[in-house]
């Protein structure tokens, strides 16, 4: 849309700022967490959803999600840090890599 002449110069200065705001290394770092995170509830969702399910299971699979966040935050964090380099050598975005914590339990 940024280069598309049939578009307005508006939608064009709106696709560029969009585009801008979108090739971050924040914005590439925070699709790795929620990409992982939202697979997770998004599971426990339709389970939830099931009119078979019972409040014993759903209890049980709300804490297991809330025992996964809790206790692989740091390989989680770590994850989606590798997740945003690796979008960002791919697009050619521009970002200071910083030295990090190595967790030896993370996959």
């Amino acid at each position: 849309m940024v280069e598309d002449a049939d578009e307005t110069p508006e939608t064009r200065s709106d696709a560029r700022n969009l585009c801008n705001r979108m090739l971050t290394y924040d914005f590439l770092t925070l699709l790795g967490f929620w990409k992982n995170i939202i697979t997770r509830i998004d599971r426990i969702q339709k389970r939830l959803q099931d009119p078979s399910m019972n409040f014993h299971s759903a209890a049980l699979d709300l804490k297991a999600l809330k025992d996964y966040v809790n206790n692989d935050r740091e390989c989680i964090v770590n994850e989606a840090l590798t997740i945003g380099e690796i979008l960002c050598e791919e697009w050619n975005v521009q970002f200071e890599k910083r030295p990090r914590k190595k967790n030896e339990n993370c996959r």
